[in-house]
């Protein structure tokens, strides 16, 4: 794998670590949580959907360091599924995601098989 190809895929897994790990490192602050209702309902779903989105962001940056075609598919799949719901949600959270796991999906074919 290229040096190019191994920067897309940290590319593509360092965006979902940082917006998960900010999302799930502001669920506890009363600020940020809403008021009770259903904010704070919303707020903790979106906590934990972003789990999937940061475990493929994992999953692509082992791809980086050692190409695994099947790591590459389990990121693009684990960042598209939360992109989708997501979008509905927030579209500023979801499109990147979904924009990303396509990304690692394309850049799978790149990568040689074992």
């Amino acid at each position: 794998m290229s040096r190019t190809q191994k920067i897309v895929f940290l590319i593509i897994g360092i965006v979902p670590l940082a917006l998960g790990i900010v999302l799930v490192g502001t669920a506890g602050i009363k600020g940020f949580n809403g008021t009770g209702d259903e904010d704070t309902m919303l707020f903790q779903l979106l906590t934990y959907v972003m789990m999937p989105a940061i475990l493929g962001g994992l999953l692509a940056v082992a791809t980086a360091f050692r190409p695994n075609r099947l790591f590459a598919l389990l990121a693009g799949v684990l960042m598209i599924l939360p992109g989708l719901f997501l979008t509905l949600i927030n579209p500023m959270y979801g499109l990147p995601l979904i924009v990303l796991g396509i990304a690692a999906l394309v850049m799978r074919s790149k990568i040689p098989k074992n």
